[in-house]
């Protein structure tokens, strides 16, 4: 018997699972990778999971949101990495903390819009002032397209500003409509905080709207509460998790990726309850919106979120006003 094929194919069967192996890791989606140069420290780096390919899921990292992979990366990023990104992704890179990118804002020094053209990309690792010296419109690494980008100031002042990151992977086949559930029973509590207060919106109901009103009322905080309805299948809201305590004249709490605000506890500082909604056994996702309403006062407002939307997150600044952000549930529609 000629024992070369048979030798061969012994070796195929080695190999063949290793093969598939490094499929299945690829399959897994890659990462952007977020690092800080240390002088006499070296290099700190921290990672964002990038969805796999063909998924056609959106992940966007607000670096100062509850549990966000790299909070404590917040402002520290002078390079940035993009390991095994899948083709077709789109990367948006914000210097406002919400991946804002409609327009030139007063308060936005930059964004960035990339795109990936090979099937597995893994430029060089970049400075964040690179991308301000290439052509809009070109190929400015292998498997990397530099779409568009808005600058305010030097290209150097985006060192140390980046503060949110967004990744679309495009999908593998068509997308089946994504279904929206509805908000229904819109209900305002209202009473007196004697100094703190704990409240929760209760069963599966998450938080709408909220309220300070002038202090010699009877009853000058109010919450809406609303509950989620599918298809004319309550939502369920489950695994609620309280934030630690929020202090200081410029208090900002976003939820956790994909959770939604529940409930609030004041005293001497801001705890926000944030949940995850689930119909049966499929997590629903949020998505965020990329602005804050109209900053209102503090004192002697009432703030609503339209409909069909529900709080992810709240902004005191300077102690006088006071700014709310709405995000709508969704279920995710399978690759």
């Amino acid at each position: 018997m000629n024992m070369k094929p048979l030798f061969g194919i012994l070796l195929m069967g080695i190999a063949l699972p290793a093969l598939a192996t490094q499929a299945n890791e690829r399959s897994a989606g890659g990462y952007i990778q977020l690092r800080d140069e240390i002088p006499n420290d070296g290099t700190k780096t921290c990672n964002l999971p990038v969805g796999p390919a063909g998924s056609g899921q959106t992940r966007i990292y607000e670096l100062p949101a509850d549990e966000s992979p790299c909070r404590a990366f917040m402002n520290k990023t002078d390079d940035i990495y993009f390991s095994e990104l899948p083709s077709a992704a789109q990367i948006t890179l914000t210097g406002n903390s919400v991946c804002n990118t409609d327009g030139p804002d007063t308060e936005d020094n930059f964004w960035i819009k990339l795109k990936t053209t090979l099937k597995f990309t893994s430029p060089e690792s970049m400075s964040m002032q690179y991308f301000f010296s290439q052509t809009k419109g070109t190929i400015i690494k292998p498997g990397l397209l530099l779409v568009d980008y808005y600058l305010k100031g030097e290209a150097a002042d985006a060192i140390d500003q980046l503060s949110c990151v967004k990744v679309v992977t495009s999908r593998a086949t068509l997308p089946k409509p994504i279904e929206w559930p509805d908000l229904v029973d819109h209900r305002w509590t209202s009473f007196h905080p004697d100094g703190g207060l704990t409240y929760n919106c209760g069963g599966n109901r998450l938080m709408t709207g909220a309220g300070l009103d002038v202090f010699d009322d009877d009853d000058p905080v109010s919450y809406q509460c609303a509950t989620p309805v599918l298809k004319g299948t309550e939502v369920t809201l489950k695994n609620h998790r309280q934030s630690a305590k929020n202090t200081g004249p410029n208090n900002y709490y976003v939820c956790p990726i994909n959770t939604i605000l529940t409930g609030i506890k004041t005293d001497g500082g801001s705890r926000y309850t944030c949940t995850e909604a689930w119909l049966g056994d499929t997590r629903l996702e949020v998505t965020p919106d990329n602005t804050f309403g109209e900053m209102l006062p503090s004192i002697g407002h009432r703030f609503a979120c339209p409909s069909g939307k529900a709080l992810i997150s709240r902004y005191f600044s300077d102690g006088d006003k006071v700014g709310y952000r709405c995000g709508k549930l969704f279920l995710p529609a399978p690759p």
